[in-house]
């Protein structure tokens, strides 16, 4: 099985629905709630009711297994 890693340059990763991705900015506003994120996981409100997933904590190299739909962090 081959994972595709995703990093970031320091910032958590959001997880937003594709349906809802035009309710995230990613400014600061919204970005520094996501950076307030102190846990592994949380949940952001955004704009017009949706809600987004932040990981948090630290900056872990993230994959996406599809067939299972899960996320990984590489700790």
């Amino acid at each position: 099985m081959t994972f595709r890693w995703l990093e970031t340059e320091g910032g958590p990763f959001v997880v937003v629905p594709h349906t809802w991705l035009p309710h995230w900015s990613g400014r600061a506003g919204a970005y520094d709630r996501a950076c307030a994120v102190m846990d592994f996981v949380g949940v952001l409100a955004l704009p017009g009711g949706a809600e987004t997933l932040v990981l948090g904590d630290e900056p872990l190299p993230t994959a996406y297994l599809p067939e299972h739909q899960v996320l990984v962090r590489w700790c």
